[in-house]
């Protein structure tokens, strides 16, 4: 066999295989690229953003020193 030859069939297994693990990572990063669309519009409709819950804790807060500072009131009346 002449090393040509072999060399020829050796750099196309090699591109082969190199081209199916490039062809493998590129479908695997489009499938995460669609993953992620995803998960971008699930996470608005699923979870609080954080100045929302801030706002909410502080009214809630809020509430609870008012009903305090009444409980206080009434306590000092007796």
């Amino acid at each position: 066999m002449d090393y040509q030859i072999l060399f020829n069939l050796s750099a196309a297994v090699a591109f082969t295989l190199a081209g199916w693990i490039i062809r493998s990572v590129y479908d695997a990063v489009e499938k995460l690229k669609i993953d992620m669309i995803q998960l971008e519009r699930e996470i608005h409709q699923k979870y609080v953003q954080k100045e929302d819950w801030k706002d909410d804790v502080r009214e809630i807060k809020d509430m609870l020193s008012a009903i305090f500072k009444r409980l206080e009131q009434k306590q000092d009346k007796q």
